[in-house]
């Protein structure tokens, strides 16, 4: 079982986990919880970091260390930081965009898909 964060949400955990600003977030805090635990792995998509770590630095809420921070968490838990290996990057490219969605939402739909190898909204080539 996994949970792919989505910008706010990784905004959120980045303020809760690293920076220690302490939100009610029932369900982010649970998706927390049970990732220390090892039950649950959460997925950071490196595209996604990229533009938050952006937005705090433009809001003066970054230092150095978030991002030493970020990368060390595997360590203390189930945590991968994907970023868009080869394989991914194929499975992206054959699959079909649905236009209805942000890119963002698209992005974690795929990610989703990618991740449980369900192909079937990809091409056929």
């Amino acid at each position: 079982m996994f949970h792919c964060l989505s910008q706010q949400e990784l905004s959120d955990f980045i303020d809760h986990l690293v920076l220690y600003k302490m939100k009610d977030d029932k369900i982010l805090n649970a998706i927390i919880q049970h990732s220390q635990d090892w039950h649950q792995e959460i997925i950071i998509l490196a595209y996604f970091l990229t533009i938050v770590l952006a937005r705090k630095k433009k809001e003066n809420d970054y230092n150095q260390t978030i991002l030493d921070s970020i990368y060390g968490l595997p360590e203390d838990m189930f945590l991968e930081i994907n970023g868009f290996n080869n394989d991914f990057i194929k499975f992206l490219l054959i699959n079909i965009r649905d236009k209805s969605l942000s890119l963002e939402e698209d992005l974690l739909n795929i990610h989703n898909l990618y991740k449980n190898y369900d192909y079937t909204k990809t091409l056929r080539l």
